[in-house]
């Protein structure tokens, strides 16, 4: 039993189980008792995590099938906690504002993973196996086919029950910002050069993706939308500093071949 392995990958743990904890704790205090400063707070820290799931769910060293299955529970836990605090009832723009930022992410995390650098730590990359090329075994096409099956018959009995988009610029715009957010946040804190100053761009990043997306949105003022653009790229930079100090980087794929 390789118990370094396992020291290595408990900060992971415990990142892990920070983020179970700090959702549903920031969410009753932002919308319960809390300040308006804590609302954006929270919309930033739930944004982040979306974020973080597609990243991992895109980009992590497991099989396809467990990456599958825990995005598909990441999707369920996020979607239940954004519908309890943010939402009295089901709505379209609730499933859009969970399950699509999270696809494009885990999308835009795929394309990276096949054609530009996978995340290895340096001491296995160059014994790792080569690029993962486009096969799969027929337990993981019945597994996908029985989760894509399940999301389509949730959307199916959820369709009467929910209401169209009111704000399909901002919708597109917050998507926007979540990707692009998630994107930047690995090349700065993955990469192989020092994170400090892409951090940098990083947060500048969330700067404009807040001032834009005020000025799509139908209320609300310029702080609480700079505010969540940038706890979401905070959010991001830290947990993806965690997974650097634990010896994660990306390696170019060619490195592979």
């Amino acid at each position: 039993m390789n118990t370094s392995r396992i020291n290595d990958n408990r900060p992971l743990a415990i990142l892990a189980l920070v983020h179970l904890l700090c959702g549903p704790c920031v969410g009753f205090f932002a919308f319960l008792e809390g300040p308006e400063i804590a609302e954006s707070t929270y919309e930033g820290l739930f944004f982040g995590q979306i974020g973080l799931l597609g990243i991992w769910g895109g980009l992590a060293t497991y099989r396809r099938s467990l990456r599958l299955v825990g995005v598909a529970f990441g999707l369920a836990y996020l979607a239940a906690q954004y519908h309890f605090f943010c939402v009295n009832d089901w709505e379209l723009l609730t499933l859009f504002f969970v399950f699509l930022p999270t696809v494009t992410v885990v999308g835009v995390m795929l394309v990276i993973r096949r054609f530009v650098a996978k995340l290895e730590r340096p001491a296995t990359a160059a014994i790792s196996r080569p690029a993962e090329g486009m096969q799969f075994s027929i337990r993981q096409m019945m597994l996908f086919t029985l989760v894509v099956g399940c999301l389509l018959g949730i959307v199916r009995w959820l369709q009467p029950r929910v209401r169209p988009l009111e704000n399909p610029t901002l919708f597109a715009t917050v998507l926007l910002g979540c990707a692009s957010l998630a994107v930047v946040a690995v090349w700065a804190m993955l990469g192989q050069a020092p994170p400090i100053r892409r951090g940098c761009a990083v947060s500048l990043q969330g700067l404009l993706m807040g001032w834009i997306s005020y000025l799509t949105a139908s209320g609300g003022e310029l702080w609480f939308w700079i505010a969540m653009m940038v706890v979401e790229a905070t959010v991001l930079q830290a947990s993806l500093l965690v997974v650097r100090q634990c010896g994660f980087r990306l390696v170019r794929v060619r490195a592979f071949r």
